[in-house]
């Protein structure tokens, strides 16, 4: 049952969840959340786990 979203709380505080709520909240396909959750997941990585919101226009072109 891989393909049932879970439930998040009223106000999401991680960053994570924050954007899957949003996604979910637009009206996506689940398969496109996953996907965007993925790739932003490697972002974070690349970016040393700083939040896409910390870095500046340099780091986001990098």
């Amino acid at each position: 049952m891989d393909d049932i979203p879970v439930p998040f709380p009223a106000r999401p505080a991680r960053f994570m969840d924050r954007l899957r709520a949003f996604m979910r909240g637009r009206q996506l396909a689940y398969r496109m959340k996953k996907s965007y959750c993925g790739w932003m997941r490697g972002f974070i990585r690349f970016q040393k786990k700083r939040r896409p919101d910390e870095i500046g226009k340099a780091q986001v072109d990098a």
